[in-house]
C-alpha cells in the first residue's frame, strides 16, 4: 500500500499519474495498492534426467542415453493502473483539481467518476446539465442521450463537479490491473559422452512454448474511447502495445513473455 509509487507519471501500469487528485488530501485519499503490488506469484522449475542408458555404452547407449528435460513456469498477476483523462480544455473547464496545471498538464489531476461499475469498461458519459436529476448525461462517443446506469464512467469536468458537489469524486488509484504473465519455457538437452572428460551437448529450447503473448497494461486514457482516425478506440485494451514484441524488459527476445522463441544450439563440456 502507498499513496504514490513513483516520482514520475508512467501513463500506464504502476504509477499512471504521479500527483494526487485532491491537493488537500494527498495521503488518505490516495492510499491504494502500490504500483508494484504483485500478489500470488508462482514460479516452478524442474530438471529431469531420463533414467535409461546412463552409462551410454556402445552406439545404442549413446543414442538412447543422456537425454534431459527442463521446464520453467512463471505466473505474475497484472500490474495495477489508474483510469485517467485529458485536461478538458475543449469543454472550457481545464483542470479543476489543478487549475494552474502546476503539477499536471496533458492529463488532468481529476480522474473519471465511476458511474456503474458493472457496465462495460469502455462506456462513458458526459454531464451536460447539472440541474437535471440525471445531470443530462450523453454518451461520450456518440453524444446521444444515455443514463448513468448505462455507462461505467462519467467524465470529471465542471458540470459533473457541480452535480456531485466536488471535483474530487474521481476513481481511486490503481483500481484496475493489466494482463497477467503466464509463461512456460521448455527445453530438451542431449548429452553425448565422447570420452571420460568430453561431452557434446545439443540443445533445443522453446521460450513461451504456449505462445501466450504478454501485452502489458491497457490504455488508461478515457478519452481514447473515442475512435481515432482509423476508427479504432484503444481505451481499456492493450492491443496496440505489441509493437515491441509485447515486452518492455531488457531482453525482449528471450525473457519468455514476448512471443514464442525457438533456440537450437550445441556446446562442448569438458
Amino acid at each position: 500500500m502507498d499513496n504514490a509509487s513513483e516520482i514520475f507519471s508512467t501513463v500506464a501500469g504502476g504509477n499512471t499519474l504521479s500527483f494526487a487528485q485532491n491537493p488537500f488530501d494527498t495521503n488518505r485519499a490516495e492510499r491504494a495498492n502500490s504500483g508494484i503490488d504483485f500478489p500470488n506469484l508462482v514460479g516452478i522449475a524442474f530438471v529431469y534426467d531420463l533414467p535409461f542408458a546412463k552409462a551410454q555404452n556402445g552406439f545404442v547407449g549413446k543414442v538412447l542415453g543422456g537425454w534431459q528435460l527442463n521446464t520453467t513456469y512463471r505466473y505474475s498477476p497484472g500490474q495495477p493502473y489508474t483510469t485517467i483523462q485529458f485536461n478538458q480544455l475543449d469543454l472550457g473547464t481545464g483542470n479543476l483539481c489543478d487549475p494552474a496545471s502546476t503539477m499536471s498538464g496533458t492529463y488532468s489531476a481529476c480522474r473519471p467518476i465511476i458511474s456503474n461499475p458493472t457496465a462495460p469498461l469502455a462506456t462513458a458519459g458526459v454531464c451536460t446539465d447539472p440541474t437535471l436529476s440525471d445531470c443530462g448525461i450523453v454518451d461520450f462517443v456518440t453524444g446521444a442521450p444515455t443514463t448513468a446506469s448505462s455507462v461505467h464512467w462519467i467524465l470529471n469536468e465542471i458540470n459533473a463537479a457541480t452535480f456531485y458537489g466536488t471535483p474530487y469524486k474521481g476513481v481511486a488509484r490503481n483500481t484496475l490491473r493489466g494482463q497477467a504473465i503466464s509463461s512456460v519455457n521448455l527445453s530438451v538437452f542431449k548429452n553425448t559422452k565422447l570420452n571420460e572428460k568430453l561431452t557434446l551437448q545439443f540443445q533445443a529450447q522453446a521460450f513461451n512454448v504456449m505462445n501466450h503473448q504478454f501485452l502489458g497494461s491497457p490504455d488508461p486514457i478515457l478519452d481514447h474511447s473515442v475512435p481515432n482516425g482509423n476508427g479504432y478506440e484503444s481505451f481499456g485494451n492493450n492491443l496496440s502495445n505489441g509493437n515491441a514484441g509485447g515486452s518492455s524488459t531488457a531482453n525482449s527476445v528471450y525473457d519468455g513473455i514476448g512471443r514464442r522463441r525457438l533456440l537450437f544450439g550445441a556446446k562442448v563440456i569438458f
